[in-house]
């Protein structure tokens, strides 16, 4: 297989950010999923490809012992960025049951030393396909938003970034301008570019026009055949996954070395966060992979 050459900027100083991988590069979707890499083979693959860091992953995925998981971490002097948790946020009983999930993620990533909390809001989907919320379902969604926000920040002193994210609450450039709005600008965001491609919108010129709330990236590039094919056919997020939506960094839409100029231009020194995806590989084709989205992304200027 032909692998794309590193992108090569004019400035060749390294953007300030820590240069993290994820479970989900690796496959990991759930915290129990049959045939996952072993989470000590996922660290120690990790640190071997050059990261500093790490996202938590699925809860349970990796130790839930605060202890456990920083001594794990130092073992092979990695740091941790944060977790996630994705809840019905327009929904009463959902936004509960969020509440309880950040608080168990919240207390985890604060216990050992990250900074942020990745924040992603579920809706539902009908026979056209991804319902988006409009009405009380948004505006409820706006609020549960800013609760957690301020819960996580005052409780734990951590971060929560809201993540877009296909087929989710939150899909599109004009949605995610919405929030941006109704948030009073509040709630900083995570921005994964290769989400953001999906509907057909602009990562880098959404970047360069939000920059002040974006505190954290994602970085995945998106096949736009596969991504027409999912369009026409009304495949779900998954179903996209599957058929390669995610490609090898540098063969797809994504402009990275636009956005590590429109970051550097920001001065952004937040984390930077390498996924894919990736669905049913071998435990070493991940981690080769990995290890070349590493290479790859710090030759554009990620990282530091």
């Amino acid at each position: 297989m032909n692998h794309p050459a590193p992108i090569k900027t004019t400035d060749e100083t390294i953007l300030v950010g820590t240069l993290a991988t994820s479970p989900d590069a690796y496959g990991v979707w759930v915290a129990d999923g049959e045939g996952d890499i072993p989470w000590p083979k996922f660290l120690d693959t990790a640190a071997a490809g050059g990261y500093s860091t790490v996202e938590l992953g699925p809860m349970g995925y990796l130790p839930t012992d605060a202890n456990q998981l920083k001594d794990e971490l130092a073992k092979r002097a990695l740091g941790l960025t944060g977790g996630y948790v994705t809840g019905l946020l327009h929904d009463w009983e959902g936004r509960v049951q969020a509440r309880k999930e950040l608080r168990e993620v919240a207390a985890l990533t604060a216990a050992a030393g990250a900074r942020h909390l990745v924040l992603l809001a579920r809706t539902t989907r009908g026979p056209a396909g991804r319902r988006a919320l409009a009405g009380n379902d948004w505006h409820d969604m706006v609020q549960g938003i800013r609760d957690a926000h301020r819960m996580v920040r005052d409780e734990y002193g951590l971060s929560v970034v809201y993540h877009p994210h296909i087929g989710l609450a939150v899909e599109t450039a004009a949605e995610t301008e919405r929030l941006v709005e109704d948030t009073n600008g509040d709630v900083p965001l995570c921005l994964d570019v290769g989400h953001f491609a999906y509907p057909g919108d602009d990562p880098v010129a959404f970047f360069r026009k939000h920059a002040p709330v974006i505190q954290y990236l994602h970085l995945r590039d998106l096949d736009p055949a596969v991504r027409d094919d999912a369009v026409a056919t009304n495949k779900d997020f998954w179903g996209a996954v599957h058929a390669g939506l995610f490609c090898e960094p540098g063969t797809g839409v994504v402009d990275f070395a636009g956005l590590v100029a429109a970051a550097r231009d920001a001065a952004f020194n937040g984390p930077v966060v390498v996924e894919r995806s990736l669905y049913a590989q071998r435990h070493d084709v991940s981690a080769e992979t990995a290890a070349r989205a590493h290479a790859f992304f710090s030759a554009a200027g990620f990282g530091g």
